[in-house]
This record gives structure tokens, sequence and C-alpha cells, in this order.
């Protein structure tokens, strides 16, 4: 391979075959590169975590220790290094990614960006909390009120970062990005009084 081209995104990679020096274009949607014996890391060194041969360090979803920041393929550190498994990795990695660039701009456009907002915070896994959350809505939209509603489990780093994690659930009242105040709420009737006019 002589190089990679694309605006944007891969488009094609120019080859060289070794014997003949013709030059050929392919057309692909995306490249995996061969590391070979030492992981080629210096887009990322000294930014996550890796291991002491400098192979990184990352979850079952390819989530590194920088929040954003994904590794796949054969730049991990695991057992084995095929390209069946990095082609794995890099499915899982580019759904994590995706799924990671639209939660957070959802959750920027809805929290980050109003100058004011509430919304309500719980975790899904709590079969209270989930309950809460669908009479918060129920309510509001009664009201006509606009109330967001974010599963603070799915969206765990949001709710860390805004440091609620464990103060769910609660109504979260963000003013130009930072949170201004939060109201834990345990029942109906806490719904009840702090949505009512």
């Amino acid at each position: 391979m002589e190089k990679i081209e694309g605006s944007g995104a891969v488009e094609k990679i120019v080859l060289k075959n070794v014997k003949t020096n013709e030059i050929s274009d392919l057309k692909v949607a995306g490249v995996f590169m061969f590391v070979g014996q030492a992981p080629y890391d210096e887009c990322v060194r000294g930014l996550v975590n890796a291991a002491k041969e400098g192979w990184i360090l990352a979850n079952d979803n390819m989530e590194t220790s920088v929040e954003g920041i994904f590794a796949a393929g054969d730049v991990r550190s695991k057992n084995l290094r095929q390209v069946v498994t990095a082609a794995s990795d890099g499915a899982i990695a580019a759904i994590g990614a995706s799924s990671y660039i639209n939660e957070q701009l959802h959750l920027r456009s809805v929290l980050l960006e109003p100058q004011t907002v509430t919304a309500f915070f719980y975790s899904s896994v709590d079969a209270t909390q989930a309950h809460l959350s669908n009479e918060a809505e129920k309510f509001a939209k009664a009201q006509g009120k606009k109330l967001p509603i974010i599963d603070g489990y799915k969206n765990s780093r949001m709710a860390e970062k805004l440091g609620i994690s464990s103060r769910l659930p609660a109504f979260v009242e963000v003013h130009a990005g930072i949170v201004s105040k939060v109201t834990s709420v345990s029942s109906e009737a806490d719904i009840v009084s702090l949505l009512a006019p």
C-alpha cells in the first residue's frame, strides 16, 4: 500500500505491485492497519491508560480511560491479535463511538446549550425510579411544560460529570451548563409539588 486517500473519510487506497511497480487504486470505506509487534500508539501515548508494553487498555466496549476515546484492534491489550478480532473490535468501537457522539450532541443541546433548563434524571435499572420518570413525564406534559427526562444509568458519564450520580432520581436545574440546584424525588407527590404552577 502506498497511501490512503479520501476527503473527510477513507475512500480508496493506492496500491503498488512490488513485482511490476504498477500503481492501482482500490475503493474502500475503511482501513485496518497491521501494527506488527509493537503498538502504534503515538497519537494517544501518555493520554490513555496502557499496559507497560504500550498496549492500550480498553473495556469490552472499546472505551479507554479517557471519555470519548476508543481503542480497537491490535493496539489494544488483549490475548489474540488477528484480523478477525480487530474487525470485531472495530465494529464495537464504531458503534460505541457513534452512540457516544449522538448522546453527547443530544445532551449538550438539551442540558448545556439552553440558558436555564430543569431536567428529570433517573436510573432505568431501578423500577421505582423508572415509574417516577414516567409520572414526571406525564405530569409535565399535562401541565404543558417541557421537561427533559434523562436516564442517568444510560448516560452515566453525564450524570457523573454533573455530580448527581448518587442523587437520583432528581430534578436538576442547569444554568449556563452548570448545575445550580438538585432536588431529590422520592414520590409522585414530590413531582406534583415541584411541577405544579
